[in-house]
């Protein structure tokens, strides 16, 4: 089973293209998994990606956005990715 970073990010997060950017980031870096909106305002994402990557991840969204708030867990998935795609 493929290893996943899942973060929740709050604060500034929607309508301001941060499902599109990290999407881009992600195809940027190799990355598969998933990003969406979620009900509660926040950015919901999952990356196969290990610790290191999980903190430039993380510097670069606190850079790049209005951040309040980002919890991750690393996590094993059953599902493939065969890319990075945005979920609506």
């Amino acid at each position: 089973m493929p290893e996943f970073a899942c973060f929740k990010i709050t604060g500034e997060v929607q309508g301001v293209g941060m499902r599109f950017l990290i999407s881009r980031y992600a195809q940027d870096n190799g990355f598969k998994g998933w990003v969406k909106n979620a009900s509660d305002g926040s950015v919901e994402c999952c990356l196969n990606c290990i610790n290191k990557e999980i903190d430039e991840f993380t510097s670069w969204l606190k850079l790049n956005f209005d951040i309040q708030n980002i919890t991750a867990e690393q996590i094993k998935i059953d599902t493939e990715f065969d890319q990075f795609e945005i979920k609506y």
